[in-house]
């Protein structure tokens, strides 16, 4: 017997967006199905379809299917129906749905505004309940605004909605995350960053790497020639967390002092940029290779072996004072 599957307008709009074919994609994911799709998702579709192309062509998809009559906004629908129903829901469906995900869109400031209240909520941390009626009260617009804000971040990555409970839960991904760390460094660098930076984090052991590249001779030539010493074979490494991770993005984003990659040994040695410091009253430097990913940790040099200097050991917290 055929599986009921419910359509959400995330799923209509699926389509449109990544380029798949929803029926056999469905079929693909979940076997033999029935598809249907509740009223209050067809009235949310052609809200949005006033100002979004991609809704005028779901709502039209839309209407392929059988429609199925629902009560109340398109999630509480969804979730009544799937649950007398014994229905799957189309935006659990959708998970498995391979899916090329066209590049991000330049995001909005009312999408930052969005995330932010969001996040004060707590959203950074757990999901939250959160209909789109209460979200528009909270930044200023209407109930049916607010629901397009809200699939406009799920689109971009930046929030996640969760409809397992009676109500609409939300929270950040960790790429919504990130927007808002962005946002925050920018207003550091209004209103806060001066000549300096202070930095906190917690002491962590590493991989043991940083006395390699601290013995190279491309790397001590220009450590002593642009930050007037040799530093000890080793690196002190700082895990960096909360609000000190925005501070991370500035240094990201600083041009700093360039020590140059070279070719040695039939290997190629990567860039970096190092940043003068102190730590406890011991000069130091910050170095921040070129080309890596993103990282939560933050390397320290300096000519001095600093845990046994500074007599420290994992876990304790440091503060950094960064020149820029």
């Amino acid at each position: 017997m055929p599986r009921l599957v419910l359509l959400d307008a995330n799923a209509l709009l699926m389509p449109f967006q990544f380029q798949v074919h929803l029926d056999a994609e469905l079929r693909r994911v979940v076997g033999d199905v029935e598809i249907a799709v509740p009223t209050p998702v067809l009235a949310e579709l052609d809200l949005l379809a006033d100002h979004d192309r991609n809704a005028r062509a779901a709502a039209k998809l839309a209407k392929n299917y059988r429609t199925i009559e629902g009560h109340g906004s398109a999630d509480d629908a969804l979730l009544d129906l799937a649950r007398d129903r014994r229905a799957q829901r189309g935006c659990d469906a959708g998970k498995g749905i391979s899916a090329h995900r066209s590049s991000p869109a330049r995001l909005k400031p009312y999408h930052v505004e969005t995330l932010k209240a969001i996040a004060l909520l707590g959203g950074t941390k757990e999901y939250v309940n959160l209909s789109s009626g209460e979200l528009g009260k909270l930044v200023g617009v209407s109930q049916q605004s607010a629901s397009q804000r809200i699939l406009e971040l799920i689109r971009e990555g930046l929030v996640a909605r969760d409809l397992a409970t009676r109500r609409q839960r939300i929270r950040l991904t960790p790429r919504g995350g990130e927007v808002l760390r962005k946002e925050y460094a920018d207003y550091q660098r209004i209103f806060e960053i001066k000549e300096t930076l202070t930095i906190s984090g917690a002491v962590a052991s590493g991989l043991r790497e940083g006395a390699f590249y601290m013995r190279q001779k491309g790397y001590k030539d220009q450590f002593r020639k642009k930050l007037w010493f040799e530093p000890y074979e080793g690196t002190l490494n700082l895990k960096i967390a909360g609000p000190d991770l925005a501070k991370l993005q500035i240094l990201q984003e600083s041009p700093g002092i360039e020590i140059a990659g070279f070719d040695a040994a039939g290997r190629t040695f990567g860039g970096a940029k190092c940043f003068l410091a102190t730590v406890g009253h011991v000069d130091c430097a910050v170095i921040m290779p070129i080309r890596t990913h993103h990282t939560d940790v933050l390397e320290v040099i300096s000519k001095h072996y600093l845990r046994g200097s500074l007599g420290l050991k994992d876990g304790d917290i440091v503060e950094l004072i960064v020149s820029l």
